[in-house]
């Protein structure tokens, strides 16, 4: 599971649910953490029972009884934002993403888990306006490395000191505590929408042109948010479309996408592969019947006769007519047995390639096409149940 966590308070619910919206719609196999200290417990019930339809999980990380209350100077700042202070202490993963709620998530973002943070503490995107320092709103958290130098205690001194003076709330202190040891990271990964009439006036367009293709992560940043009832600010319609977006729509999605296709490849507990040039497979009916939670794959270079297509009326037969090498040389490698139980000769050194695979290898004697010492095992024609038996125990 990739560890996601998220801050808020109630009155940003609904974009809690947008942002976890987005985030399942384009990725499976993720587990929120969701610190906050004002959320009913009756929503976590709720989004529980969608996550887990999506492979998805919520871990409701009530703050109310930690230390880490602090008056942002700007009113857009939730003072949920400085829970992510304690991301260290709380949250078990080696690598964590940290969200802003005001952010859409547009495709896959498991991949950041791959990024190598080395000795840095977090992997973020420059912000626009200032080359050496990142935006929060995005980080990578390298949390191995926060658990061993005690970063909550670190940011929370620091906050203590310099809040009043700070032009950033809780940002600016995270780029004071990581000054010269973050990583860059692609702005596709943080793409901040709303400085864009500063960006025109400073003739900053290539900050603007990022929208091009969409951006994996989109981040309304500033007061101009694209719930607002006016705003002309870019990608507005993205954070409406994710809005929009059911639960049903989301998981209808996953259902297509997980859908089992090795059910129409795999059957039973076992397989067992005959490659035949004749109608006549010795026993083969008793086998599939005695036999119905094994596999029969029976193949041939040739098209079948009726009395071997008649087979196919039992659930655990397979048959692979006119088959290619490609497929024969895949069904040997995915059979536990091969029977070498069809009568006239051996095809395409079938037995053979059996042994060099370390296949187990079951013959009748009359049906045999090599020496006995290649077989694990030859039984007498007579013997079906022998034959039954021995399949049984494999």
């Amino acid at each position: 599971m990739y560890a996601v966590v998220l801050a808020a308070d109630n009155q940003y619910l609904d974009k809690v649910d947008v942002l976890i919206k987005s985030i399942c719609a384009n990725n499976q196999y993720i587990k929120f953490y969701l610190l906050h200290e004002d959320i009913p417990k009756e929503w976590f019930i709720y989004i529980e029972s969608v996550l887990t339809q999506v492979n998805c999980s919520i871990v409701n990380m009530n703050m109310v009884d930690k230390d880490c209350h602090y008056q942002s100077q700007h009113a857009h700042i939730s003072q949920a934002t400085y829970f992510r202070y304690l991301i260290g202490d709380l949250v078990e993963e080696e690598k964590v993403l940290y969200l802003d709620t005001d952010i859409v998530v547009t495709g896959d973002i498991t991949h950041l888990f791959d990024i190598d943070l080395g000795h840095y503490y977090i992997g973020a995107v420059n912000e626009p306006h200032h080359v050496n320092q990142f935006n929060a709103g995005v980080m990578l958290i390298n949390n191995a490395l926060w658990k061993e130098e005690n970063i909550s205690e670190k940011l929370m001194r620091l906050t203590e000191e310099f809040i009043h003076t700070v032009n950033n709330g809780d940002q600016s202190i995270l780029n004071m505590a990581f000054k010269d040891n973050w990583l860059s990271l692609p702005r596709r990964y943080n793409t901040m929408i709303g400085f864009d009439k500063l960006l025109e006036i400073e003739n900053k367009q290539d900050f603007i042109e990022t929208i091009h293709p969409l951006p994996i992560i989109v981040h309304y940043v500033t007061a101009k948010k694209p719930w607002g009832q006016f705003s002309s600010i870019r990608l507005r319609e993205i954070w409406w479309f994710y809005y929009a977006l059911t639960w049903t729509d989301i998981i209808g999605k996953w259902k297509i996408f997980n859908y089992n296709t090795e059910m129409f490849l795999h059957y039973g507990n076992k397989k067992l592969f005959i490659l035949t040039n004749t109608q006549d497979i010795a026993h083969i009916e008793e086998l599939v019947i005695a036999l119905p939670n094994s596999q029969f794959c029976i193949a041939a270079p040739t098209y079948f006769s009726s009395k071997v297509v008649a087979l196919s009326k039992y659930r655990n037969v397979f048959l692979y007519p006119n088959i290619l090498s490609l497929t024969r040389d895949r069904l040997l490698e995915e059979c536990d047995i091969y029977l070498d139980i069809n009568y006239l000769g051996e095809v395409d050194n079938v037995v053979e390639k059996a042994k060099e695979k370390h296949k187990i290898i079951f013959a009748f004697d009359e049906t045999k096409h090599r020496d006995d010492a290649i077989y694990d095992k030859v039984i007498p024609i007579q013997n079906v149940q022998d034959m039954i038996e021995a399949i049984k125990r494999v």
